[in-house]
C-alpha cells in the first residue's frame, strides 16, 4: 500500500474517532443541560456555543492531520462516527456520565458554599455584630466625657446666672 493509501485510511479513521468525540461532547451537553435547566434564552445560547466548539474540534482535528484538506467521505464518516457513539458507547456510559456530572455538581456546590457564601455570610454577620460592638464601646467611652460635659454646661449656666443676677440688681 502506498503512503496515500494509509493516509486516507488514517483520515477516515479520524473522521470516525472525530465523530465518536463529538458525539461524547454532545452527551455530556445534553446531561449537562438536563441537569442545569435553565431557561430558553440561555439555552439557545449555550446550542450556539455548543456548535461552534464542534466545529472548532473537528476543524482543528482535521487541520492538524490534513493540512486543512476536506475530502468528501469526511461528511459520510464524521455522522457515521457520531452514530456509533449513541448505538454502542453511550448505553454504557449515560449512567456513569450521569453520576460523574452530579458528583462534580456536588464538589462545585461544596467548594461555592465552603470558600464563598458561609465566609461572606459570616463576615458580614460578623461585622455587623464588630460594628454593634464597637459602637456601643464608643459610647461607652464618650459617655464619661458627655456627662462631665452636661455637667460642666450646668455649672457654667448656674454661674452665669448668679453673677448676672449680682451684677444686675
Amino acid at each position: 500500500m502506498g503512503e496515500t493509501v494509509i493516509q486516507e485510511f488514517f483520515v477516515l479513521f479520524l473522521s470516525v474517532g472525530a465523530g465518536l468525540g463529538v458525539g461524547f461532547f454532545f452527551d455530556c451537553y445534553r446531561i449537562f443541560r438536563h441537569l442545569v435547566r435553565w431557561g430558553w434564552l440561555l439555552t439557545q445560547v449555550t446550542d450556539l456555543l455548543f456548535s461552534v466548539f464542534c466545529s472548532f474540534f473537528v476543524f482543528g482535528l482535521f487541520f492538524c492531520s490534513t493540512g486543512g484538506e476536506v475530502r468528501f467521505y469526511t461528511f459520510f464518516f464524521l455522522p457515521l462516527g457520531v452514530w456509533i457513539y449513541f448505538q454502542k458507547v453511550a448505553p454504557c456510559f449515560q449512567k456513569h456520565l450521569t453520576w460523574a456530572f452530579v458528583q462534580l455538581g456536588c464538589f462545585f456546590k461544596f467548594c461555592y458554599l465552603a470558600l464563598l457564601y458561609y465566609p461572606v455570610s459570616f463576615g458580614l454577620r460578623g461585622g455587623f455584630f464588630c460594628f454593634v460592638i464597637l459602637a456601643g464601646s464608643v459610647r461607652l467611652l464618650v459617655l464619661p466625657f458627655k456627662i462631665l460635659a452636661s455637667f460642666s454646661i450646668l455649672k457654667v449656666r448656674e454661674a452665669w446666672w448668679l453673677i448676672s443676677r449680682k451684677f444686675s440688681s
